[in-house]
């Protein structure tokens, strides 16, 4: 989280552009309501953040990741689920996620 809101305040002085959209990677399994808030407390009216949650662990806490989805998407903030269909099981979760964006995982596209 250190590092995550170190590079956070960098982007925000660097004097990006206005409606400049930054994404965040994050991991389900460390992704609580607190960081969450404190994430949309650090970047509110400096820029526009995507929280980008793989989709690897979306099954490890389903009640708390639901919950703090809501609570980003009541920021204003813009959910994308990142590596979809990577893990099968967590495909049971797109229903009660509720992302603005679904960025597939490369194993689903036919080469």
């Amino acid at each position: 989280m250190t590092c995550r809101n170190a590079a956070i305040d960098v982007a925000i002085n660097t004097g990006l552009p206005e409606n400049f959209a930054l994404f965040v990677n994050l991991e389900p399994s460390t992704i609580t309501a607190e960081s969450a808030r404190q994430l949309v407390e650090l970047t509110q009216g400096k820029l526009n953040l995507v929280a980008e949650i793989n989709d690897r662990e979306l099954m490890s806490r389903p009640a708390e990741l639901t919950k703090t989805v809501n609570q980003l998407c009541a920021a204003n903030c813009v959910v994308a689920l990142d590596d979809v269909g990577a893990e099968p099981d967590s495909l049971a979760m797109l229903p009660l996620v509720d992302s603005a964006v679904v960025k597939l995982d490369i194993s689903l596209i036919p080469r």
